[in-house]
């Protein structure tokens, strides 16, 4: 048998004193009396019951040694057999289903209790490290023993959200446990996530190593899953100045099919508070999504020719997680495509007209350089030939107008 605290077996000398109290008779006392009539009454009941009464005082004395003796074994801790020393890695699940609520708190946060409370029960040449679980795995804390209170690295781990990969990290998290100082440690592994992760359902799974031990402490219900907004944004429509086309996709980590309702929101991009009064512009039912399925959801054109801030919103019964059912993004206002107009050297007939056709269209800006240009228009004389160079370095676009318009093109390469 072994103990933690074997320093406190030495309290078992405090038995000597104990039995040394027990042997010693009290001194007697001479007195004098009226008349020993009542004294040999006693003294005869006393030698009546003499056996019983020495009996007793023995079991007085054994009873104060069997106390004794459980209170020294208590403290010095007794640990049955000697055990190894453990090493352990615990993996910290920091993708966005963690942030889902768990009692007063998160899921993340009873993993961080949970590893906290690993740390608290190291003993003697224990080992722990951490390994967080991200979009990149990354060690936290190589193992460390109890002395260098390897709890206080939880103070630099965070919740990242996002997606994770659990099998990359749990090979981490071996990798540690595999080194050449592991030599003589009973090696354990520990999963600190919701398995929100449909990958470690993917065969061939992750074995762990001969001689590690794999501990899976679930953090929730494994009936809770989640509808969540993965990608969403918008771009400008060239054709259509003032307009967006919005892109969105959604996954589900629910192992059955599910439907969901989505809603795109237009607001001011000035007072993010206003998310809320936000006026729905789209709204899309029944959108099915399969197990463990991420969908992309179809392109949809919104006006937006002042620009703002623009959102989508899903609602899916039985979501155990909120956080991920909303993104927003600021769309900035549209403006007029820059045109700079060039004419030939002899007066091109059309460039009047050309001129009054841009002038005339809200969504064209006419400016004095090609400099400033998003596409340069030269008007070519009959000669072929223009005023600015046919190509500009600054501009995005070229477009030349004229009789002699493709020999020029066709010349200029």
């Amino acid at each position: 048998m072994s103990f933690s605290s074997p320093q406190a077996l030495w309290l078992l000398a405090l038995a000597l004193p104990l039995v040394a109290l027990f042997l010693v008779r009290p001194r007697a006392v001479v007195a004098e009396v009226g008349s020993l009539l009542l004294w040999k009454r006693v003294e005869a009941r006393r030698a009546a019951r003499a056996r019983i009464a020495r009996l007793e005082k023995v079991l007085s004395l054994v009873v104060h040694l069997a106390a004794l003796a459980a209170i020294v074994l208590a403290l010095a801790g007794p640990g049955g057999s000697a055990r190894a020393p453990r090493r352990i890695v615990a993996i910290l699940d920091a993708s966005a289903s963690m942030s889902a609520r768990l009692g007063s708190g998160t899921r993340f946060g009873a993993a961080l209790e949970r590893a906290r409370s690993l740390a608290l029960s190291l003993e003697g040449n224990d080992e722990l490290g951490f390994v967080v679980a991200g979009a990149v795995p990354r060690v936290l804390l190589a193992p460390a023993p109890r002395a260098s209170r390897p709890e206080l690295a939880l103070s630099r781990a965070e919740l990242e959200g996002g997606a994770t990969d659990l099998r990359e990290a749990l090979e981490l998290a071996y990798a540690l446990l595999s080194d050449s100082s592991a030599g003589g440690f009973a090696r354990e592994a520990w999963l600190l996530s919701d398995g929100a992760c449909p990958d470690l359902e993917r065969e061939p799974r992750p074995r762990p190593p001969e001689g590690v031990r794999l501990v899976f402490a679930r953090e929730g219900s494994p009936d809770d899953w989640s509808v969540g907004v993965v990608a969403f944004g918008a771009r400008e429509l060239p054709d259509s100045p003032g307009e967006v086309e919005v892109h969105a996709a959604l996954a589900s980590s629910c192992p059955r099919p599910v439907k969901t309702r989505a809603t795109i929101l237009v607001g001011d991009a000035g007072d993010a508070r206003k998310m809320t009064e936000s006026e729905p512009v789209v709204v899309l039912d029944s959108i099915e999504i399969g197990p463990h399925a991420t969908v992309s959801l179809p392109p949809r054109r919104v006006s937006l020719p002042r620009g703002g801030r623009l959102g989508i919103r899903i609602e899916t019964p039985g979501d155990a997680l909120a956080q991920d059912d909303e993104a927003w993004a600021v769309v900035p206002g549209s403006r007029a495509t820059r045109v700079f107009l060039g004419e030939g050297e002899a007066e091109a007939a059309s460039a009047p007209f050309i001129r009054a056709a841009l002038e005339a269209d809200a969504r064209v800006e006419l400016v004095p350089s090609s400099g400033e240009a998003d596409v340069v228009v030269l008007v070519l004389g009959e000669d072929g030939t223009a005023r600015e160079p046919p190509w500009s370095a600054s501009s995005r676009g070229l477009l030349l107008v004229g009789p002699r318009a493709l020999e020029a093109a066709s010349g200029s390469r």
